[in-house]
C-alpha cells in the first residue's frame, strides 16, 4: 500500500513478437505491436490508494491507438 500523500508513476511497455496479422471483429493485429501503460497511483490513507491506468498500443504502420483506461481503488482492512 502506498503511504498517504505519496504518488507513484510507472510506465510499462510490452512487445508482441508473434501475434495476429489481420483485424478480427474490430480488434487490430497484434504482431509486432507495442503496448504502453501509464499507471499513476496515489496513497490517501494507510489503508486506501487509487490508481489510474491509461492503455495505448503502437501498431506497425498506423501509430498510437488509445486502448482504454482503468480507475482502480484499493483498500485493506486496517491492522487495528
Amino acid at each position: 500500500m502506498l503511504p498517504p500523500g505519496k504518488t507513484l508513476v510507472e510506465v510499462q511497455s510490452n512487445l508482441t513478437v508473434k501475434g495476429t496479422t489481420t483485424t478480427t471483429d474490430g480488434v487490430s493485429p497484434t504482431k509486432h505491436a507495442v503496448r504502453e501503460t501509464l499507471e499513476i497511483t496515489q496513497g490517501f490513507t494507510p489503508w486506501f490508494e487509487t490508481a489510474v491506468h491509461l492503455f495505448a498500443s503502437v501498431q506497425p504502420g498506423s501509430g498510437y491507438e488509445w486502448v482504454g483506461d482503468l480507475l482502480r481503488p484499493k483498500a485493506r482492512v486496517p491492522a487495528r
